[in-house]
């Protein structure tokens, strides 16, 4: 098939079936994992894509179902994930380089049914670390209750805190959380809205006027798998399950470049199943990370929407990691990624 890549590749896929399939009848066999790992290097030159180690990080019960990761960002250690099916926060202490676990067990966070304060916690959507600020005097985990709440914990005192947020007898299914200049902001998208928070010191005020973030109409929230905000000028990053991504100048509600521009600068393939996006750095260093669960694949790009590299990563036993995948959080120099799938916790990075 020399010179007709689209032929070469069904040839490489049906290796990696085939060897899957061998697998299941010779578990181990080094001679099937060999044969994959040179099909799988074969679709990665095809691909233009690297492929990063991956290795179990934590293993969690057999009926959880991750489906958040957050890392603290003060250089202290500390990752942190949500069990969406068993809706329950864990903490796991790290070494500051994020590569090791110090503890045999994960510290549970918050769960479903824990009384904090006069409130009860119902359901727990999303997580991010919230940094001190102006407003907000301490670091924490920042964790949404669909009941209407933000919880933190923060880690220095070993606390839990509960602030209300008003207008959630509004909200209709809120998933994700994000933060810009100290403001939180709400994925909503049955009610196709982003709701917003104005800080005021461990809690939050609602402006009547800027109720939600402003989109245009034509942004569709309703399939919107994710929502992140640069830290420098607040522009909105939207992931979306059906394939698209937009990325939004919330000044004027503009889109600055979708999914075919990512095509356009290099994309080997366009998106399956985007299920979560990062804004990670500051300045010329920013880059935006897309976890696309459909293709196996982590994309990096600029803030410009040029493609700068594509990951796959498998581990020890040949197997894919990212497909399935179902939340991403990356530390860089040098690059590590989170990636949460099923009840694991898998560290990915460069060989």
């Amino acid at each position: 098939a020399a010179g007709e890549p689209q032929v070469a590749r069904g040839h490489y896929e049906t290796i990696v079936t085939l060897a899957d399939e061998a697998e299941a009848l010779r578990p181990g066999d080094a001679g099937v994992a060999e044969l994959r790992r040179q099909a799988l290097l074969a679709i990665d030159e095809l691909d233009g894509v690297a492929r990063l180690s991956a290795r179990p990080f934590f293993s969690f019960g057999a009926t959880s179902q991750l489906s958040a990761v957050a890392i603290r960002d003060d250089f202290t250690g500390g990752v942190f994930v949500l069990d969406g099916a068993n809706s329950v926060v864990y903490g796991l202490d790290t070494d500051e380089a994020y590569e090791s676990v110090l503890s045999e067990e994960a510290q549970t966070l918050s769960f479903s049914g824990q009384a904090v304060g006069n409130h009860v916690v119902q359901s727990l959507a999303d997580i991010m670390w919230r940094p001190s600020g102006v407003e907000v005097e301490r670091d924490g985990l920042a964790m949404l209750d669909t009941g209407g709440v933000l919880l933190t914990h923060y880690p220095i005192a070993d606390e839990i805190r509960s602030a209300p947020l008003g207008l959630s007898s509004e909200w209709q299914g809120p998933t994700d959380i994000t933060q810009f200049s100290e403001r939180l902001y709400i994925l909503d998208p049955p009610s196709e809205l982003i709701w917003k928070y104005f800080p005021q010191g461990d809690g939050f005020e609602v402006d009547e006027g800027e109720r939600t973030l402003f989109v245009s109409a034509d942004t569709d929230l309703r399939t919107a798998s994710d929502i992140d905000l640069y830290s420098e000028d607040g522009s909105l990053l939207i992931t979306y399950a059906d394939g698209r991504v937009r990325y939004i100048d919330t000044g004027s509600g503009r889109v600055q470049w979708d999914e075919n521009d990512l095509i356009n600068s290099g994309l080997a393939a366009p998106l399956q199943t985007p299920v979560a996006g990062r804004i990670v750095g500051r300045g010329l260093n920013a880059s935006i990370f897309i976890l696309d669960a459909g293709s196996g694949r982590i994309i990096q790009a600029s803030r410009l929407g040029n493609v700068l590299a594509q990951y796959r990563a498998t581990d020890s036993r040949g197997q894919d990691v990212y497909t399935g995948a179902t939340d991403l959080a990356v530390a860089e120099t040098p690059l590590r990624i989170f990636v949460t799938n099923g009840n694991q916790l898998y560290l990915t990075t460069q060989p």
